[in-house]
């Protein structure tokens, strides 16, 4: 078990909108999607995060008609905030968009290893909340934490 530390971060609102559209294409590759919310919660994690194999990835996806095609990535972990009463971690997913133009200028994190977006169910969550991502899979800890 790998777990990362972070920070919950303010979001621009985006993920609910573009998810929205999404999610009827998302849904075809990955019909799990839809027991979370539409939308993303933003972490910022302690150290950079390097992501070598997901474990949904879509085929390109032309999910917006001025947009060129996208590809989607999903990989299963716990989220749970380090709060008192919070309990154990929640069925989550953190979520990739490979190559959204409007992903990066919507977010100043994008280019940011240490940035991800987790999908799970709705939660009321006060920004700069410190969080817990559970992750069941193999690790490395070099100067970045290397999912395999």
């Amino acid at each position: 078990m790998t777990i990362l530390k972070g920070t919950v971060k303010k979001g621009c609102g985006a993920a609910h909108q573009t998810i929205a559209v999404q999610r009827e294409h998302l849904l075809k590759a990955f019909p799990d999607l839809s027991k979370f919310h539409v939308g993303t919660i933003n972490v910022y994690l302690d150290d950079p995060l390097f992501i070598t194999q997901f474990d949904v990835s879509t085929p390109p996806i032309k999910w917006h008609h001025s947009q060129d095609t996208d590809r989607f990535s999903f990989l299963r972990v716990g989220f749970q905030l380090d709060t008192p009463g919070f309990g154990t971690p929640v069925e989550a997913v953190i979520y990739h968009a490979a190559a959204s133009p409007h992903h990066a200028a919507a977010s100043p994190y994008r280019s940011d290893p240490r940035f991800i977006e987790i999908m799970t169910r709705k939660l009321d969550i006060p920004h700069d909340s410190r969080c817990s991502i559970h992750v069941t899979r193999p690790s490395d800890r070099v100067p970045a934490v290397v999912l395999h």
